[in-house]
């Protein structure tokens, strides 16, 4: 991919209000495949160009992810010197790279997919927010309210699932399943990510 392609892939995730990462090859060391490359690093760890490949792009993409999620870019190295791989191959040389982060937008997570959380989720855009819908029930169903957010998860369990997504630190969530038992299970889910906002809504 030339350089003015991956400047119009990422032009368009920005533009979209996506979080993303660059990640760019700063020096290397060694007898490595190469000495330079940029790739752009999605939260679901979709990759847009390369640094090479490997097991040391892997570690990039990982790094990547942590990396979106916490909102702050970083400086790695990766050291494979005499490092073998499953397919005996041994890796060797040093790679340098920056990792840069890119939250266009604050984000609202909205957990539940009916009446309320369309409504919420046409707001939010308005107002700036990027949009994140999570649910449980058959997508079908909630077709209409998919296609407003920007992102979709679907869960089998929220309070299980919620905790393995992959949702910046500081995003604001807003609870409002089809159930007040599933109320609780979403709770429990996003109170162990990192939330500036958690609200819910619900009668006595």
């Amino acid at each position: 991919m030339n350089y003015i392609d991956f400047l119009k892939e990422e032009l368009k995730i920005a533009e979209a209000g996506g979080s993303y990462a660059v990640v760019t090859i700063t020096d290397t060391f060694g007898s490595t495949a190469r000495n330079n490359g940029k790739m752009l690093v999605l939260p679901d760890k979709k990759i847009i160009g390369t640094i090479g490949g490997g097991y040391v792009e892997k570690l990039a993409v990982d790094d990547a992810v942590q990396c979106i999620k916490s909102g702050k870019g970083t400086f790695k190295t990766y050291d494979m010197s005499g490092m073998a791989l499953e397919s005996g191959i041994i890796c060797d040389g040093v790679f340098k790279v920056l990792i840069e982060v890119f939250n266009s937008k604050p984000l609202l997570v909205m957990v539940g997919g009916g009446h309320v959380g369309g409504a919420l989720l046409k707001q939010a855009k308005l107002v700036g927010f990027g949009v994140m819908l999570i649910d449980s029930r058959n997508d079908e169903k909630i077709a209409d309210k998919i296609a407003l957010a920007d992102t979709y998860a679907h869960v089998e369990d929220f309070a299980e699932d919620i905790p393995k997504l992959t949702i910046p630190d500081g995003s604001f969530y807003v609870i409002a399943t089809w159930g007040h038992h599933f109320d609780g299970q979403a709770l429990y889910g996003v109170l162990q990510q990192n939330a500036a906002y958690i609200g819910m809504i619900g009668n006595r």
